[in-house]
């Protein structure tokens, strides 16, 4: 059986996030994806490196300012 691929709009989908976040992930290299001209492919497995991911941004307390 064949493993199903997503684009970035698919997957941004089924983990109820948008694309654009869905390429900040894969830009963090939270993400696996690969590269197809201008498009990105996402496979299904590889959701699930970030499907139990923390929501929103991260607290300022944790940041240490320089």
């Amino acid at each position: 059986m064949s493993e199903r691929i997503l684009t970035t709009e698919q997957a941004a989908e089924a983990l109820g996030v948008t694309a654009t976040r869905i390429r900040a992930m894969i830009a963090d290299k939270r993400l696996k994806a690969d590269k197809f001209g201008r498009v990105h492919m996402i496979k299904e497995s590889d959701l699930e490196a970030v499907r139990e991911r923390k929501t929103g941004r991260p607290s300022k307390q944790n940041k240490q300012i320089s």
